[in-house]
This record gives structure tokens, sequence and C-alpha cells, in this order.
């Protein structure tokens, strides 16, 4: 698992425990162990990371969608 990898699991774990606004970037990267640094590296902010999370959950969950619109279920 890369560095990258890690501070997206890290930050989905605590987003998901602690809210959005209830966690900080120095949650995460404790978390994560890695620099604080290094997470505004790779997102630049808070809310890139954000974002990156919404888009990995978005093209996961893109095939299922197609799969309940391409069925014959009425």
């Amino acid at each position: 698992m890369t560095k990258k990898e890690l501070i997206l699991e890290k930050s989905l774990e605590l987003f998901s425990s602690k809210g959005f606004k209830g966690t900080s970037t120095r949650s995460i990267a404790d978390a994560a162990e890695v620099s604080e640094g290094l997470i505004f590296k790779h997102f630049k902010s808070k809310n890139g990371l954000l974002s990156e999370l919404l888009k990995i959950g978005a093209s996961k969950s893109t095939p299922e969608i197609e799969k309940v619109r391409n069925s014959n279920d009425p």
C-alpha cells in the first residue's frame, strides 16, 4: 500500500467515525503515520482529500448502478 493509499484509508475511517469537521489533517497524519505536509503534497487540502475519496467511491459504485439500470426488473 502506498502512502497516498494509506492516507485515503485512514481519512475514510476518521471521516466515518468523527465526521469531516471533527477530523483534522493532523489526526489523519497521525493515524497514517505520515507528516501533515505529505497530505498537502498529495491532496492540497482536506477538501481535496474528501474530493478524492468521493471520486473513488463514485467510480466503484458506477458498475453496480449500471447493473440495476440494465436489469429487466420492473
